[in-house]
């Protein structure tokens, strides 16, 4: 079962669904200088299809910005941080934040195009993994010592949650928030032999859990759980909000961890994976969980492509 459970409070601020409104930030950082770069929809052109899924990586985010000027071409650079705020007035927020992997300039007839692609939230992956030297005694008398080098480990009966605060403090690893499904036992130790954020998530996996970006950091969370960061928001067809059409059953989607439905229609900047949302339409209708959503803006449109768990 990969839906949620029923939850305390319902959101009942629905959206306009018009006059949108978009912010591109893009700070960069030389030395003792920071600039804010605030590319304005309403000033500047730019596209952008941003996703939040619950895969334990970071996804892939394009944002195009057109007419750039030279300057702004000039500052920015690979590394730098995006931050992208879109909506209508009563739920306009904040999608995404990011770091730039790729800058690529596209000329043609009519615009200058900047393609940059940006990795959501802060990548871990590069962490090498922890060690610990131990000073041990050896020789006919234990008269020698020798420094001898492990991998971090844990004793008989540690739990889950000690091992994955323990590895992300030493690893330097920022979590958001930790919600196990259940805090496992170790009865026979745990010996930390992968990367920190690959311990992190098979942990979390041990836990009936998982670990994924959402756009305010890195979280893992209860699979069957609700969200315990908001309440649930209402999406549904043309009499209840944003979606143009009823849910789409997803063939094949038993094969990852249950059914999913897909809905289409106007953006909500308020979802993000893992969240909870009150589903209306006449394929299908209650509270669901939020495997992935795909925000997009193009020109003068502002969509998403919504999938929940069944």
């Amino acid at each position: 079962m990969m839906g949620v459970m029923a939850v305390t409070q319902i959101d009942t601020n629905q959206g306009e669904y018009f006059n949108y409104d978009s912010h591109c930030i893009i700070t960069h950082v030389s030395g003792d200088t920071t600039t804010a770069i605030d590319f304005h929809a309403k000033e500047i052109n730019f596209d952008y299809s941003v996703v939040s899924n619950d895969e334990n990586t970071p996804s892939q985010n394009t944002v195009t910005i057109y007419n750039m000027t030279k300057t702004a071409f000039n500052t920015i650079s690979i590394g730098d941080k995006v931050q992208i705020n879109t909506g209508p007035a009563n739920i306009y927020g904040m999608i995404v934040i990011g770091y730039i992997s790729s800058i690529v300039p596209q000329a043609s007839n009519q615009d200058d195009a900047v393609v940059i692609t940006f990795i959501e939230g802060q990548s871990y992956a590069d962490i090498d993994k922890l060690k610990v030297t131990n000073t041990v005694t050896y020789g006919k008398n234990d008269d020698k010592e020798k420094d001898v080098t492990s991998n971090v480990s844990f004793n008989a009966g540690t739990y889950a949650s000690t091992i994955i605060s323990t590895i992300a403090s030493q690893a330097g690893i920022s979590l958001a928030g930790v919600n196990l499904g259940n805090n496992k036992c170790y009865t026979n130790g745990y010996s930390a032999d992968e990367k920190p954020i690959d311990v992190i998530n098979a942990v979390a996996t041990d836990c009936n859990s998982r670990m994924y970006y959402r756009p305010t950091g890195l979280y893992v969370d209860s699979i069957n759980a609700p969200d315990p960061y908001t309440a649930a928001i209402v999406i549904g067809t043309v009499d209840y909000g944003p979606i143009e059409k009823d849910a789409q059953l997803n063939a094949n989607s038993g094969d990852n961890g249950g059914n999913t439905y897909t809905m289409n229609g106007f953006d909500d900047p308020r979802l993000y994976a893992g969240c909870p949302v009150f589903v209306k339409t006449n394929s299908l209708w209650g509270l669901h969980r939020v495997k992935q959503v795909t925000h997009s803006h193009t020109q003068t449109t502002y969509t998403m492509e919504v999938e929940v768990y069944a």
